[in-house]
């Protein structure tokens, strides 16, 4: 009986060691993942090695989007589409620009809220296109003045 409880304490050991070793085997399979994928703060990691080449492809990505939309813009000749579709690229281009090369909160913030307000602009405006044709008639001095008052007043009863 004392080499049978001693065979099962031995078996529950090994066991209980064994269970040890896996615990500690993902403790450190998690602790090393956390130390290369983020800081404690929980800030990605980059050198700037990479922030750079990030900004870099972001730079040539918008010049690319500028040199098609000139073209698009060209063969149209629109003011207010070419105002308005550079405008917008050069807001969205600039903010991952700045998001990518690593600013802070603090520095953005700022930044960001001028160019919102200028999309928000941009996006806002409503532009009446005028035909030529009329803007190039004069207007006919016979003519009644138009009223801009056109209530129509009821009869009295």
């Amino acid at each position: 009986m004392a080499d049978e409880n001693t065979t099962t304490s031995q078996a529950r050991a090994r066991e209980l060691d064994e269970t040890a070793k896996e615990l500690a085997a993902l403790n450190d399979k998690k602790s090393g993942s956390n130390k290369t994928s983020s800081t404690e703060t929980g800030k990605a990691q980059w050198t700037p090695e990479i922030a750079t080449k990030m900004s870099a492809g972001i730079f040539v990505f918008g010049i690319l989007l500028f040199a098609m939309v000139s073209v698009l813009v060209w063969k149209n000749k629109s003011v207010d589409s070419l105002l308005r579709t550079f405008g917008i690229l050069l807001i969205i281009v600039a903010s991952v620009f700045l998001v990518i090369a690593g600013y802070s909160d603090q520095q953005i913030a700022p930044v960001m809220g001028l160019l919102g307000t200028i999309a928000g602009y941009l996006l806002s405006r409503k532009t009446e296109p005028t035909p030529r044709a009329q803007a190039a008639v004069p207007p006919n001095p016979t003519a009644a003045p138009e009223s801009s008052d056109t209530r129509v007043e009821p009869p009295p009863v």
